[in-house]
């Protein structure tokens, strides 16, 4: 007796003939061809996504820069100026201004003066040097440029050469910064950026009549052979501040030989310059 085996259609879940499978080796053309226009767009974007600084990125660029370097007290110039700094004065006279000046350049650099506009109502280049006849140390002002060689510095200290403001308009308070110009020979100028701060020591005479000019303030304090560190805090009196021997760098009245810029031993508090 012979048995007939009928076979029996498979059935996918929704009850109709499974289709014809297409064979694994025929899809990978597919697949290979998917992968590379993948590829291609990956670098599509990365080519896209880098564009060149334009003009205005690299302005922006160029202010950031200069930004940060007005903050250190270096603004673009002939010059570079290492830690520039003011003494703190508020109540009007006069201070200095002291750092080093540094030629990086393959010409000399000739430095006539100075200004400070809306802050002091002069600006002068002073030497200290010692009086032979009473031995006491005496600034006055600078009577030719300064020059600086190339690869040369040129410091200015207290006891030694400095910038001096005179007749202050406003306040110099420690933590604050002033803005000075630097002018040179050849009619430029240069703006350097100083802290403020409190310091104490190099209390030298100011002579008048021993500078260029003729009435001269009378005064810069009391003479002394010691100068402190720029790192004092000291409130005693200076010289740089026109101040009474014995009052304090903010105008504290004493009992003192010298004269304040205005003929006075006490003034008030001035705003601060950039109120």
């Amino acid at each position: 007796m012979r048995t007939t085996v009928h076979p029996t259609p498979i059935r996918t879940a929704a009850g109709s003939p499974s289709a014809p499978q297409r064979p694994a080796g025929r899809s990978l053309p597919r697949l290979l061809r998917g992968t590379a226009v993948l590829a291609l767009g990956a670098l599509a974007l990365t080519g896209c996504g880098a564009p060149a600084a334009g003009p205005e990125a690299t302005a922006a660029a160029s202010a950031t820069a200069a930004a940060s370097a007005a903050a250190d007290g270096t603004a673009a110039g002939p010059l570079t100026v290492e830690q520039p700094w003011a003494k703190a004065r508020t109540t009007g006279g006069m201070t200095g201004v002291f750092g080093t000046l540094v030629n990086d350049g393959d010409t000399p650099v000739v430095l006539t003066g100075a200004s400070a506009e809306g802050v002091a109502g002069a600006v002068e280049l002073h030497e200290t040097v010692l009086d032979p006849e009473t031995g006491a140390t005496v600034m006055r002002r600078l009577q030719e440029p300064v020059t600086i060689a190339p690869g040369d510095s040129y410091a200015l200290e207290p006891g030694a050469d400095h910038i001096m403001l005179l007749d202050l308009r406003c306040g110099l308070y420690a933590g604050d910064e002033l803005a000075l110009r630097l002018q040179f020979e050849d009619g430029t100028e240069q703006v350097l950026t100083a802290a403020i701060r409190d310091y104490a020591g190099a209390r030298e005479e100011y002579r008048p009549g021993e500078g260029p000019e003729e009435g001269a303030p009378a005064s810069h304090g009391t003479t002394s052979p010691a100068a402190s560190s720029p790192g004092d805090t000291a409130q005693e009196s200076s010289g740089h501040d026109g101040s009474a021997d014995g009052d304090s760098a903010h105008g504290a009245s004493g009992t003192g030989t010298g004269a304040a810029h205005d003929g006075t031993t006490a003034a008030a508090e001035l705003p601060a310059c950039d109120a």
